[in-house]
């Protein structure tokens, strides 16, 4: 009897560990599940979440990272992923919206930056106002210096290669209230106006009425001309000490270089 006992035992020790060792088998099934399952959720809110940022969708986003993983990660590692995709379109319908929301987007970046760059400017003239950052005669000296003007000459560019600029650094525009291209130079040059610069603009033929009627035509901010960030002035003799260049015409102070370059726009 005794024996029977303890082969009872035994036996529902034995069933017990195999029913033991199911239930761990189970659980790390199920673990291994759930860890596979929080990955895959895990993948996927971390594409919508990019897909959202950059206002495409999952399934574009996923074709960008694709991109990406092949020749892209060796040409284009700091382009916009809308650019890439608008790059990678196969129709050109395709290309066009992108194209479009390309254009928007950095509609609205410059326009942030035009802002702040005011904002800044203002706060700069409040802070720093008092202080003379440059000599426009001593620019103009300059610009008058023999050895300078041979870098001048008509029909070269030695328009900056870069638009990282130092404080103070200055446009200064040449252009008339009559001048049928001199609106949309100014224009262009405000979109490329670089962060801690300034335009100085010479009207060279006019008054101070007809300038007040163009800054008015032109949505000059009055915030802008009181930092300095845009200054309206009479050409004056400042034009001749400039060899009177064709209208319009922009020159490019680099205060850091101390140099004064022809200007053109692309």
């Amino acid at each position: 009897m005794s024996r029977l006992n303890s082969m009872v035992r035994l036996i529902f020790l034995f069933t017990s560990l195999l029913s033991f060792q199911v239930v761990a088998s189970d659980i790390e099934y199920s673990q291994r599940a759930e860890s596979t399952l929080n990955n895959q959720q895990s993948e996927e809110q971390r594409i919508s979440s990019n897909a959202a940022l950059w206002n495409v969708s999952e399934k574009e986003w996923t074709k960008y990272e694709t991109i990406m993983k092949s020749e892209g990660k060796y040409h284009w590692k700091d382009v916009d992923p809308i650019m890439v995709l608008g790059m990678y379109a196969k129709t050109e319908s395709e290309k066009k919206r992108f194209a479009i929301r390309m254009a928007k987007k950095e509609y609205r970046l410059n326009d942030m930056f035009v802002k702040f760059n005011r904002a800044y400017m203002k706060e700069f003239q409040v802070l720093f106002g008092h202080e003379k950052i440059i000599d426009l005669n001593m620019l103009n000296e300059q610009v008058s210096d023999n050895a300078v003007q041979s870098s001048l000459l008509p029909g070269i560019d030695n328009k900056p290669k870069s638009r990282i600029t130092s404080l103070g650094d200055k446009y200064v525009l040449f252009i008339s209230t009559d001048c049928s291209g001199c609106d949309a130079f100014y224009n262009k040059l405000l979109t490329e106006q670089s962060f801690g610069s300034s335009i100085d603009i010479y009207f060279v033929g006019d008054n101070k009425e007809s300038i007040g009627l163009w800054a008015k035509d032109n949505k000059i901010s009055p915030d802008a001309v009181k930092s300095n960030s845009i200054t309206l002035n009479l050409a004056g003799d400042t034009y001749d000490k400039f060899n009177r260049p064709a209208l319009p015409s922009a020159f490019y102070y680099d205060k850091k270089n101390d140099t004064v370059l022809s200007y053109k726009l692309d």
